[in-house]
């Protein structure tokens, strides 16, 4: 698993991904992503998250819970929050999350967003 570097830090993408898990019950445990985003200067990153089934939350809402707790425990602002349906997020056979895979469909989405300050 490759790290993701943000101005100069090496960054895993578990240790990402297990704060993200638990940001706000409306996002799925099992079903996060962080990846990163090349860019001129440094790397960025995008997290990517399955909703939970049990409830619809506003997007906003989840967005931003999992930006502030990736700020609070990390000090890091991903590049975008992408939220996905339950299921979403592409698995292996054995059920592990494919990152690469993930990245791929980001990139193709054609996704252009905006960093955003933390509320």
């Amino acid at each position: 698993m490759r790290a993701i570097i943000v101005a100069g830090r090496n960054v895993h993408p578990h240790d990402i991904e297990w704060i993200m898990a638990y940001a706000h019950p409306g996002i799925r445990p099992q079903g996060v992503a962080a990846f990163g985003l090349d860019g001129e200067a440094t790397e960025t990153f995008v997290v990517a998250a399955e909703e939970a089934r049990t409830r619809r939350w506003p997007a906003l809402e989840l967005q931003n819970a999992v930006r502030r707790a990736l700020w609070e425990k990390l000090e890091l602002v991903p590049h975008d929050v992408w939220l996905l349906p339950p299921t979403g997020i592409p698995r292996t056979s054995s059920g592990k999350i494919q990152r690469f895979e993930v990245r791929r469909r980001y990139l193709e989405s054609g996704i252009q967003a905006a960093v955003q300050a933390i509320p």
